[in-house]
């Protein structure tokens, strides 16, 4: 089954695509990752920045072995999966975005 990454937003959480998930699931597996700085998550001593979430992505793709995905990316989300795929084109299926800002900073 292809593998569905869905990536929450600035301030948000992962919990927000729970109403989803069950209808995705008859097509997709479905992954839900959580960003540092949301959620229980700490902040980072080095601190956020879209770099730092498109290098959590690579990771959780690699811990994962997750290949040829499909990405929904909300706002900030969004952002992070367009980087991710300019670093890793060769594992991106395709992306969505919503509501996604491309000029982001941490104000």
């Amino acid at each position: 089954m292809p593998n569905l990454i869905l990536l929450h937003g600035a301030l948000g959480h992962s919990d927000i695509f729970n109403p989803y998930l069950e209808k995705l699931s008859s097509y997709f597996t479905i992954h839900t990752p959580l960003f540092s700085g949301h959620g229980s998550l700490e902040i980072p001593a080095e601190g956020i920045n879209i770099e730092k979430y498109t290098q959590e992505l690579a990771g959780y793709c690699a811990e994962n072995n997750l290949k040829d995905v499909f990405i929904f990316g909300h706002s900030m989300g969004g952002y992070v999966a367009l980087c991710y795929a300019l670093k890793n084109p060769e594992n991106v299926n395709s992306i969505i975005t919503l509501g996604t800002k491309f000029e982001w900073s941490e104000e």
